[in-house]
Order: structure tokens, then C-alpha cells, then sequence
């Protein structure tokens, strides 16, 4: 059984050998391929200023060496003449490897730039053209963050891939010069720098676990911070007299995390002290020994600078080499994560081939929608169809499934049971963009984009030519003219202090009616408002309402609001509870009848009674 169990381990260490060594060879790889699809001429360029240091530092030690040595052989014309050429040749090696490490920084600046240009361009292709489903899916969306938050990390794995490579080919000219040199000081100080450089990874990978961690609570102590730096909390801290909650809270977490990292830094420095010594005390005696031999005649006194050289190269070069493979390995997880977002859910929902021209009808037939890797039904059984120039009311608590079924309409989702047809054809024959055309929505948490106003009308529909008639339009209908008359510049007014000082500062309020009057000036067949006077005041309301009543006319118009005094607009209201639709009529209908709507309508009245 020992014996078994024995073979076990063993069998188990190998696999986490093999592992370890194809995670290590797999994030290289990745790296390499990633920086030879950046730039081939940076990425060649840059491995060759590497390669070059090393060659020009041995260079540098044997010119030394040939110097001192020339130095003790007299002076007469010919040794002065060596020596000339000798310090010529040493000032050119020592202009080329200045000359060398700015190029060296140079390309590698531009390198990593042209890297994060690749990695981030892919994370905004991933963004743009996935699905809804990647910021409605926690781990899919977690990736999504993640891999943003990597995209600096994968530059620095990138530049110490290329320096493996380059101090590989260091260590591997310095063992050989040393090897032949005399092969007994190359082999202990290979031997006594192993151990130096294995501690030095142990404790790097030691931290970097410590880091993983405190991931929660580093997270928590940010907050803390933003809280209490932000506008948003500035007034509600000052309220509550929050100022010394705040601090403490973040003063505190700050000196617990302080503390276990203290520990951890505080090990590695005592450790990797002990374990750097050895190989230091081992040189030191190595030169001594050296110097014993000058002084018998074994030597010349410019070995001791070739000596000294060649052991600094080598001891360096298994330094940096161990530290760069645990580097690679241990950042694996990160590279990977970049990997892995080209495989998110991107464009699932695949586009029809008919274009969509107009809307006479729109029917859900036995809809029934969970959304993925979710159980829970949102929308159970549901069923209706719309006419062209219907208005129809969505109402419902908060959940009820509302908000899923516009999604649903825009094909943002597919139903996981059920059809949904668009004048009697299902909607996914149809192409998705000749779809989306004929939508103009208000979407509630939607906000405008930090441009002038101008670009933003533009942007709402980029298929239409420019029409500063109809901007003017689209905010009057929006009730947004006041707003609009506060403007310094008007159209070309940046409606965000974001990228201009001089940009107009609005309410929640006023960016809703901006947001509305982009809906209306992009002016398709149908209209979807989801709360679309949520944070309007009751005056600004009603003037929104009056204006949708003319705007709305001959309209397919489809729109949620928690207030249900603004349900005149409607022709038709679809009651929704539970995800499915319990009660369908005009409102006078629904209101002589002990209805669901009628309870609603009655609560929100009452409140108003009582007042």
C-alpha cells in the first residue's frame, strides 16, 4: 500500500512538474506571439539591443583585462600605442552601450505601447460587439474587468519575456568564458547562486499569494476612500457627521493589511539577505584566491578583471532567469484571462437575412425567458400583440419583467421558449440592424455621452443626415428648451465638464430631457420610453406629456412609468406581475373592474388625497 502511495506522490510531482513547465513555455509563447503581432521591428529590434548588452559587457571585461595587463608591461612606443588603441576600442564599446541602453528604452517604451494598443483594442472589440448577456453575466463581465485591469501587467510579463531570452543567452556565454577559464569557480558559483535565486522567487510568489489575498480587503479600503473623496457622499457624510467612521475604517484596514504584508517583507528581506551573502562571500573568495595566483605567477593582473567580470555576468544572469520564469508562471492566470475574453459570448445572437421596412404588427407567443445560468423564469407564458399605432402601457412593480421584455423586443436576448414575430414573421429572420433602425428608445439609466450636444444628436442616429431643424424639434418635444437656452454655445456646447472646462454641469433632471430629445430626433417607426419622466419634476412632467401626446400621434409607441397618472397616453395597458401578464384593456376598462390596476391607481391617488 506504501509502496502505492509512494508512486502516487511521485506520479503527482511529476504531472506538477510537467505543468509548471507547459505554463511557463505557454505564457512565453503567448507573450512572443502577442509582441510579434504588436511590431516585428520592435519586437526584433528590442530582442537585439538585449542580446546585445551581454555580448558588449564580456567585450568590455576582456579590453579591461588586456589594458591592465598591457599596463604593466612598460613604456615603450609600441605598448603606448597598444594601450591607445586598446582605450579607443574600450571608448567606443563604452559610447555603444550608452548609445545602446537609450535605444534599448526607446523601443521597449514603444514596444509595450504598441502591446497595450493590441490588448486593449481587443478588449473594446469584446465589448462593443458581444452580447448584452457579457455585462448581465457576473463571471463573464468579472473577466471583462479583469482583463483591463491586466492589460499593463501583460506588458511588463511581455518585456520580461524578451529579457529571459536575451540573459539566457548572457548567462550562457558567461558560463561558457568562466567554464574554460577554470571550471571549478564556474561550477560552485553556479551551484551557490541557485539557491539565492529560488529564495528570492519563493518569497516573490509569497507575496504575490498575500496580494491575491487581500484582494477583498484592499478592495473594501478603496471605498473607503473613494466614499469619502467623492462628490456624490460629500453632503450625506457631513449630515451624519460620517468624517471619523470613514477614516478609521479606512485607517484601520490600511494598518491590518500593512501589517500582514509587514511580516511577509520583513521574512524575505532577513532570508534573501542570508542567501545573497553566499554567493558574495564564495565570490569574494574566489577573487582572493585569484589574486594569490597574480601574486605567484599562475595569473596576470588583468585576469582579476576578468575574473570579476565574468562572475558578476554569471551571477546576474541565474538571478534575473529564475525570477523571470517564476514571473512568467505565476502571471499565467493573468495572461490567460487576456486569452480567454476572445472567447466570450460575442454576437450569439446571430443576424437574419430580411430587412426589416416596417411595423405593422408585433405579437409575443407563449414567451417564456430565463436569463443564463439562471433558473429562475423572468417572463412566464407571456402573450400579446401590438398594432401599428398602438400605445401600450407596460405597469408593474419593480421585477415584474418589464425592462426584460423591451430587451427581449430589441433582440437582445432570444426567448428560451416561445416566439416573437414582427408582422407574423419571427423576429430573428430578420437582419439585426434593420431592426434596431426601426427602434427609438429611452432607455431609464441610460446617460448622454460627454460630447457637444450636437455630436450626441448625431450619434443617436448615425444613418441620418444632419438636421439642426429637427434638434431643435426633438428638444422642444423633450420639454428641454430652457436647457437648451442655458447653453454658452448651444449645439456645440459640450454637455460634460469631462473634456472641457467650459462644458455645461446638469441635473439629473435636465440630462433626462437631453437623453429623451435624442430619442425623439432619432424618430423611428416605433417608440419605446422606459420612465421616461422618472427624475423630471411634476411641472416639467406635464409639459413632457402634453408634448408625447402630439408627438406620438400615428405612432406605435411602447412605454413603462410608475406613475400611473401619466398612463393617459396610453391606448392599451399590459398589467405585469410575476412575469406574466395578468390584465390587458384601455384604462377606463381596467378601473370599473376590481383589477391589479385599479389597486395601483388607487394607492398612488390616495397618496395624493391624503395630502
Amino acid at each position: 500500500m506504501n509502496q502505492i502511495e509512494n508512486q502516487g506522490v511521485t506520479m503527482n510531482k511529476k504531472n506538477t512538474a510537467i505543468l509548471n513547465i507547459k505554463g511557463f513555455t505557454q505564457s512565453l509563447r503567448y507573450c512572443l506571439s502577442l509582441s510579434w503581432k504588436a511590431s516585428k521591428f520592435y519586437t526584433l529590434t528590442s530582442f537585439l539591443f538585449r542580446l546585445l548588452t551581454p555580448i558588449m559587457e564580456i567585450i568590455a571585461i576582456y579590453l579591461s583585462k588586456e589594458i591592465l595587463d598591457t599596463l604593466v608591461l612598460g613604456q615603450n612606443n609600441l605598448i603606448k600605442e597598444r594601450l591607445i588603441n586598446l582605450f579607443i576600442l574600450f571608448g567606443i564599446i563604452t559610447v555603444f552601450k550608452v548609445v545602446n541602453g537609450k535605444f534599448d528604452s526607446y523601443v521597449e517604451g514603444m514596444l509595450t505601447e504598441s502591446v497595450n494598443g493590441i490588448i486593449t483594442a481587443k478588449i473594446i472589440d469584446v465589448a462593443l460587439n458581444s452580447d448584452i448577456e457579457l455585462f448581465d453575466n457576473p463571471k463573464s463581465y468579472d473577466k471583462l474587468a479583469l482583463a483591463v485591469n491586466n492589460t499593463y501587467v501583460v506588458s511588463s510579463i511581455l518585456r520580461s519575456s524578451i529579457s529571459f531570452l536575451s540573459t539566457t543567452i548572457s548567462f550562457l556565454i558567461a558560463f561558457t568564458l568562466l567554464l574554460n577559464s577554470n571550471w571549478i569557480y564556474c561550477l560552485v558559483l553556479t551551484i551557490a547562486a541557485f539557491p539565492s535565486a529560488f529564495i528570492i522567487t519563493y518569497y516573490t510568489k509569497l507575496i504575490y499569494l498575500l496580494d491575491i489575498e487581500q484582494i477583498s480587503g484592499q478592495r473594501e479600503k478603496d471605498y473607503y476612500f473613494r466614499t469619502a473623496t467623492s462628490k456624490v457622499f460629500s453632503q450625506d457624510i457631513r449630515l451624519h457627521n460620517l468624517a471619523n467612521i470613514f477614516k478609521n475604517k479606512y485607517i484601520s484596514l490600511w494598518r491590518n493589511l500593512f501589517e500582514e504584508k509587514k511580516k511577509k517583507v520583513k521574512s524575505r528581506t532577513i532570508s534573501t539577505t542570508i542567501f545573497t551573502c553566499v554567493p558574495v562571500i564564495l565570490s569574494i573568495t574566489i577573487l582572493i584566491d585569484v589574486v594569490l595566483n597574480i601574486i605567484e605567477g599562475y595569473l596576470t593582473i588583468g585576469d582579476y578583471s576578468l575574473y570579476s567580470g565574468l562572475i558578476t555576468q554569471l551571477l546576474y544572469s541565474i538571478s534575473t532567469i529564475i525570477v523571470m520564469i517564476s514571473t512568467l508562471y505565476d502571471n499565467r492566470l493573468r495572461i490567460e484571462n487576456i486569452r480567454e475574453i476572445e472567447n466570450l459570448p460575442r454576437t450569439n445572437i446571430e443576424s437574419g437575412t430580411i430587412l426589416l421596412e416596417s411595423i405593422e404588427s408585433i405579437e409575443f407567443r407563449d414567451v417564456w425567458f430565463a436569463y443564463p445560468n439562471t433558473e429562475a423564469f423572468v417572463l412566464k407564458g407571456i402573450n400579446f400583440k401590438i398594432h401599428k399605432g398602438e400605445r401600450v402601457a407596460l405597469v408593474g412593480i419593480n421585477g415584474s419583467g418589464k425592462s426584460t421584455i423591451i430587451k427581449l423586443l430589441l433582440r437582445f436576448y432570444v426567448p428560451t421558449q416561445g416566439l416573437i414575430l414582427i408582422n407574423g414573421i419571427n423576429i430573428k429572420d430578420y437582419n439585426n440592424a434593420s431592426l434596431h433602425e426601426a427602434f427609438c428608445c429611452y432607455f431609464q439609466n441610460a446617460e448622454n455621452y460627454a460630447f457637444t450636444l450636437r455630436e450626441d444628436f448625431n450619434l443617436s442616429n448615425i444613418n441620418k443626415k444632419e438636421n439642426e431643424y429637427e434638434m431643435h424639434e426633438a428638444l422642444k418635444n423633450a420639454g428641454a428648451s430652457a436647457v437648451y437656452n442655458k447653453l454658452y454655445n448651444g449645439l456645440d456646447t459640450y454637455i460634460s465638464k469631462l473634456f472641457k472646462e467650459t462644458g455645461a454641469e446638469m441635473s439629473i433632471g435636465e440630462q433626462q430631457m437631453i437623453s429623451l430629445s435624442r430619442t425623439f430626433y432619432r424618430n423611428s417607426q416605433i417608440l419605446i420610453l422606459d420612465e421616461p419622466s422618472s427624475s423630471l419634476d411634476p411641472e416639467a412632467e406635464d409639459r413632457l406629456f402634453q408634448r408625447l401626446q402630439y408627438f406620438c400621434d400615428g405612432k406605435t409607441v411602447l412605454f413603462t412609468s410608475h406613475r400611473l397618472s401619466n398612463i393617459k397616453l396610453s391606448t392599451r395597458i399590459l398589467v405585469i406581475e410575476d412575469g406574466e401578464i395578468i390584465e390587458d384593456g384601455p384604462q377606463e376598462v381596467l378601473l370599473q373592474n376590481s383589477s391589479r390596476y385599479k389597486q395601483l391607481f388607487d394607492f398612488q391617488a390616495n397618496k395624493y388625497k391624503s395630502i
